[in-house]
């Protein structure tokens, strides 16, 4: 599976939040900050359907568009490449970088420390 560039991972991002078959139009709406043509967002349907990434269901002249690969499996795949090409395989890397990147709140500590013991299990 390939990496998505941004404008089509966003587009993605719209079919997985609503999680019904979406027409061209209203998938413009979802992208309206944009200021997406409609040509663009038939370019980016375009690109997605011909990697696989959706499927199309014409009904008469209304295209209909649904994700073809399910979010979770996608966000993996973002993740290992992240995680091989940024941090060189490294947990510790990328846990590292979050913490001096981010401030990490009481309960942001607590919840990620429930998260480890339950992998630890």
């Amino acid at each position: 599976m390939k990496k998505l560039p941004e404008a089509e991972l966003e587009i993605m991002n719209v079919l997985w939040r609503e999680n019904r078959p979406l027409k061209t139009s209203e998938i413009g709406e979802y992208c309206k900050q944009n200021n997406w043509t409609m040509s663009t967002i038939q370019a980016l349907l375009a690109r997605l359907l011909e990697r696989g990434f959706v499927t199309l269901e014409k009904d008469g002249r209304i295209k209909l568009y649904e994700p073809n690969v399910k979010e979770e499996e996608y966000k993996s795949k973002e993740t290992e490449w992240f995680m091989d090409k940024v941090h060189n395989n490294s947990m510790k890397s990328l846990v590292t970088s979050l913490i001096d990147s981010t401030k990490l709140s009481k309960s942001d500590i607590d919840e990620l420390e429930e998260i480890l013991r339950k992998a630890g299990k």
